[in-house]
C-alpha cells in the first residue's frame, strides 16, 4: 500500500488503486484520473530522453485496464481522451485527442512468429526471432487519429491505422487500415456506413462547422467550439496538422493570431518536404507560405512513409510551434491555398 502511494505521488497526486511500475518512464497530467485496479507498467525500457507511457490532460481511464509499453515502445494517450473499463493497450499505441474506447478493447502491436521456424515451438520462435533482429516484423505500431469512437470489444490488430472521426461498432476485428469519418463493423470489420463525407478543400475556415474536420489534427476543437464560431478562431497545439486538397498549390495563406506577449517561432512542413521557420509577433496575423515548384509533384515519397494511405491523395499542410511557456496561444482562423 505504502509503495502503490509513493509511486502514485510520482504522477503528482495519489491514485487509489491503481498500481505503476517503472514510474519514471511514465508521465500522467495532473488534470487526468485513473480508477482502481488500473496498471501502468512499463518493461525493460531503453529509453532516456522521453517518457513509454504519457497520459496527457483531462482524461480518463476506467476500472481495470490495463497499459504496458516495452522497451522503445511508447504508448501516448493525448488530451480529452476516454479508456473504459478492462480495456488493454499494448505495446506502441497512439490514441489521438478526443477519442472514446467503450469497454473491453484489446489494442495490442505485438504478434508472434509462427513460420520462420515451423517445427519449434512458438515461444522458442519469439526467442530466435529476438535473436536475428526481426522483431520489427511482429510489433508494428498501431495509430488512431483524433475523435474516433472504438466500441464494446473491439480488437486492433498489429499495425492498423484508424482516420479521424471514424467509428467502429462493436464485437470488431480491424486489420486494414479505415479512413476518416467511415463507419465499419463486423469481424473482419468492414465499411457500413460514413458520419460526413470527407472532401479536403483548397479554402477552409474555422467558422464554417463543416470545414472543421480539414484541421485534421492537433487544433483545440473540444469544449471550445462555442468560444471558436463566436471568434472564429481554433488554438493550435505545438503539432498541427491540416488536410487539403490535391492539387498545384505555390502558396498558402494563414490568418489568425499570436494571443500571447512573447513571439512564437513556427515551422511549415508541406507534404512532409519542405520546413519553412518563421515567427509570429503578438497580435493578428495575415502570413504567406510560399510552396517552391518541385513540391508540387504527386509523388510526394517523403510523406507516403510515414502517412496512412487514406491520405496520400490529399495535400498535408503541418505546423511545429515551439511554445516556450503555457502562455503562448496561437490561432488560426482560415487557410486559402493558390495555384
Amino acid at each position: 500500500m505504502i509503495k502503490s502511494i509513493l509511486k502514485s505521488f510520482l504522477h503528482g497526486r495519489y491514485f487509489h488503486g491503481v498500481s505503476f511500475s517503472n514510474s519514471k518512464f511514465i508521465s500522467i497530467d495532473q488534470t487526468s484520473f485513473l480508477e482502481r485496479g488500473t496498471r501502468i507498467d512499463v518493461i525493460d525500457s531503453v529509453l532516456e530522453t522521453e517518457p513509454n507511457i504519457f497520459i496527457a490532460d483531462h482524461c480518463w481511464v476506467g476500472h481495470d485496464v490495463e497499459i504496458k509499453a516495452y522497451a522503445a515502445g511508447k504508448i501516448n494517450i493525448e488530451n480529452h481522451v476516454s479508456i473504459q473499463d478492462r480495456c488493454k493497450l499494448l505495446g506502441d499505441v497512439l490514441v489521438n485527442s478526443y477519442c472514446i474506447l467503450a469497454p473491453d478493447i484489446f489494442i495490442s502491436t505485438g504478434n508472434h512468429s509462427f513460420r520462420n521456424f515451423p517445427s519449434r515451438t512458438i515461444r522458442e520462435q519469439d526467442e530466435l526471432n529476438a535473436e536475428e533482429n526481426v522483431k520489427s516484423n511482429y510489433d508494428k505500431r498501431i495509430i488512431i487519429d483524433e475523435d474516433c469512437w472504438l466500441g464494446k470489444n473491439v480488437l486492433l490488430k498489429p499495425g492498423v491505422k484508424i482516420g479521424r472521426g471514424a467509428v467502429i461498432g462493436a464485437n470488431s476485428i480491424v486489420s486494414e487500415q479505415i479512413p476518416p469519418y467511415e463507419i465499419w463493423a463486423g469481424t473482419p470489420a468492414r465499411k457500413i456506413g460514413t458520419r460526413l463525407p470527407f472532401f479536403p478543400k483548397d479554402s477552409i475556415e474555422v467558422s464554417t462547422e463543416m470545414d472543421l474536420p480539414y484541421f485534421y489534427k492537433g487544433f483545440h476543437h473540444f469544449g471550445e467550439y462555442g468560444e471558436c464560431k463566436k471568434n472564429g478562431a481554433l488554438v493550435i497545439k505545438p503539432h498541427a496538422l491540416v488536410v487539403l486538397a490535391s492539387k498545384k498549390i505555390t502558396s498558402i495563406v494563414l490568418k489568425g493570431e499570436n494571443r500571447s506577449n512573447q513571439l512564437v517561432a513556427v515551422e511549415f512542413s508541406f507534404n512532409g518536404q519542405q520546413r519553412i521557420a518563421s515567427t509570429f509577433i503578438h497580435g493578428e496575423f495575415d502570413f504567406t507560405l510560399l510552396i517552391e515548384a518541385n513540391l508540387d509533384s504527386p509523388d510526394k515519397s517523403a510523406l507516403f512513409a510515414k502517412t496512412p494511405c487514406y491520405l496520400k491523395e490529399f495535400s498535408i499542410l503541418e505546423f511545429f510551434i515551439r511554445y516556450t511557456n503555457s502562455s503562448h496561444s496561437l490561432t488560426i482562423r482560415s487557410i486559402q491555398c493558390h495555384e
